[in-house]
């Protein structure tokens, strides 16, 4: 490859073969599309960011969802023509859009609808690495998201219902977090499985306002977890971990990427990296 073009475009032809073949592996599939429908719901995001402003150049849907790229170029000037349950989701975006003019809002129903499909496919197998697994996701994005709220919007005009509470904390608890000075929320946490992983992305975030290094220690937590079942010669787990490990690899490639494009000092992009199978 010549261009950071044509790197991106082989990185993620090659993490997509990458995908397909754990797919063909895995006994439940369905799992697989779970957590690919992530890719569907980005291909969502840039649907409606581009009704809202056509551009005259040529935009890449990704590959490596469900559904085909194709399927989204052609909902370009009819959403209806987007398969279910994505349609239904378009256009309740559309709506909230119009009525309250917030991209905020929109992200936040995108992940809530993402973690709502695959809470239901993670338990109903009753396999409990998955079902920790997805709690632990669903606790996390509600402490990224929260503070995120808490920077960028009244904190008065929280709407709970964006939130997803199917994991181990509930909706009191980020309430009486949400409420609480900087000790008392590291106090709050210490007493969860996230204490320890996320004290210093919560102290980062408490005196420079940035969400990046706590989003990589939440990250990081669920790599620690997934790193649990290297042992184990069976089943769906090591499957499902070693697609997030790949996940994660990609998104330390994009960084790299994005990094020296902009000439962002090393340092700043080793401590942005994030954890993978080692």
């Amino acid at each position: 490859v010549h261009t950071i073009e044509q790197l991106e475009k082989a990185v993620s032809s090659f993490i997509h073969e990458r995908h397909q073949r754990i797919k063909e592996l895995s006994i439940e599939p369905h799992l697989i599309e779970a957590i690919g429908l992530n890719h569907d719901l980005n291909n969502v995001r840039i649907l409606f960011k581009l009704r809202m402003h056509p551009t005259e150049g040529s935009i890449a849907f990704s590959t490596e969802g469900v559904f085909a790229a194709e399927t989204f170029k052609n909902a370009f000037e009819n959403p209806l023509l987007l398969p279910q349950p994505l349609k239904d989701l378009f256009l309740r975006l559309q709506k909230d859009f119009e009525e309250n003019q917030s991209l905020f809002r929109i992200e936040m129903q995108i992940s809530q609808f993402y973690l709502n499909n695959l809470f239901l496919v993670f338990t109903r197998t009753s396999i409990p690495f998955l079902e920790n697994f997805i709690r632990f996701r669903i606790d996390l994005t509600n402490l990224t998201q929260l503070l995120r709220w808490q920077k960028w919007v009244n904190i008065e005009n929280i709407n709970w219902d964006f939130f997803n509470f199917n994991g181990f904390l509930d909706r009191d608890f980020f309430k009486q977090f949400l409420g609480k000075s900087g000790e008392q929320q590291l106090l709050m946490l210490s007493s969860t499985p996230y204490g320890n992983a996320t004290k210093d992305g919560i102290d980062y975030y408490l005196k420079n306002e940035e969400i990046w290094l706590l989003e990589k220690q939440c990250d990081d937590f669920l790599t620690d977890f997934c790193k649990e079942t290297r042992y184990t010669a069976f089943g769906v787990e090591p499957l499902i971990s070693y697609l997030w490990f790949s996940l994660q690899e990609l998104r330390n490639i994009h960084l790299i990427l994005l990094a020296k494009y902009i000439n962002l000092d090393e340092q700043m992009i080793k401590d942005r990296l994030r954890k993978t199978y080692e």
